[in-house]
């Protein structure tokens, strides 16, 4: 397997805007997702991502699965509960989970692939 890049779908729960935030996905267990910041996404880019209201996550996109198997979202570098599996978030796919994780406005949300 390799890395790999995917998409977050989120809603703003004030507004109602759709935002889409682009993310390299590495391929090694314990490495952490990376978010566009403008340029694309790549290795290079930040660890963490944050938006200025509250927002829901409500798609996790995987353009391909890498050798670690699912994402473990953190919150301000805190581990969440929620696992993503990348098998069951595959662009392939035409009936993906839907996701309901609230983010709060500034929050860092980051992810680390475990197996």
């Amino acid at each position: 397997m390799a890395a790999s890049s995917g998409t977050l779908i989120l809603i703003g729960k004030q507004t109602g805007q759709s935002y889409a935030r682009g993310i390299y996905i590495p391929d090694a267990a314990a490495d952490v997702l990376r978010f566009d910041a403008g340029a694309g996404p790549s290795a290079t880019s930040p660890d963490f991502a944050t938006w200025s209201e509250d927002v829901i996550l409500r798609d996790f996109v995987a353009l391909g699965a890498p050798t670690a198997t699912q994402v473990r979202l953190t919150l301000n570098g805190t581990p969440t509960s929620q696992l993503l599996r990348y098998n069951l978030h595959l662009v392939a796919l035409a009936f993906r989970p839907q996701q309901n994780l609230t983010i709060p406005a500034g929050a860092r949300l980051g992810g680390i692939n475990v197996t």
